[in-house]
């Protein structure tokens, strides 16, 4: 006589259970995995703008010229490599060559491209005569010789408002945010460099000066 065999599967308790813990574990780790994504955009749009900064200086010097980096409100084409719309906080940007137009297009970038909720901000930092000042920035010329015509140290700072708040700077507290959010320096001289302000560390190469 044929024996029947033991029922397999699980019982309707078991399901339940198990999807209350795949949901609790999306639940703690969405936050993160959220995070990460957006700390991940706001670091490709800073590498990116570093690396259309140096190809301007690169670009000055290869051919003797003048080549600007300029922040504007039109989208990056070619087309409007002649741009009048300059602004300070951007969203995009366009590196061109010449003094006055017509200008030859270099390179730019439409920062939605990169994350739609990321923004740019330009300024510069003159700490004399004293007091120092803070002022916005919508351009960087580069010179043959690969210097600027900036009067200080340039900054342009790229955060996500539309997905969270930077990590303080230090020594503040507050806001306490989560974003881990960059600066891309330019100094008097040329030199480009990424840092991230939450950063304070002496002798961590990621401080900004």
């Amino acid at each position: 006589m044929l024996r029947r065999g033991a029922a397999c599967g699980f019982t309707l308790v078991e399901v339940l259970v198990s999807l209350a813990i795949v949901g609790l574990l999306l639940a703690l780790g969405l936050p993160a995995l959220t995070t990460y994504s957006v700390n991940s955009k706001i670091r490709a749009a800073a590498d990116n703008f570093s690396a259309d900064l140096q190809s301007a200086r690169t670009e000055a010097i290869r051919t003797n010229g003048n080549v600007a980096l300029v922040l504007t409100s039109d989208a990056a084409l070619s087309a409007n490599v002649g741009s009048g719309n300059v602004n300070a906080a951007g969203p995009n940007w366009i590196v061109r060559a010449g003094t006055a137009a017509p200008y030859a297009w270099v390179a730019g970038r439409t920062l939605a491209d990169l994350g739609a909720t990321l923004a740019l901000s330009g300024s510069v930092y003159v700490a004399s005569p004293s007091p120092p000042v803070t002022s916005p920035l919508s351009s960087v010329n580069f010179t043959p010789l690969g210097g600027t015509n900036l009067a200080g140290t340039a900054s342009f700072l790229f955060t996500a408002p539309g997905s969270g708040v930077c990590l303080p700077v230090p020594p503040a507290t507050t806001p306490v945010g989560t974003l881990r959010c960059l600066r891309v320096q330019v100094t008097v001289g040329g030199q480009v460099r990424t840092c991230d302000r939450a950063v304070t560390t002496l002798g961590d190469s990621r401080t900004c000066s």
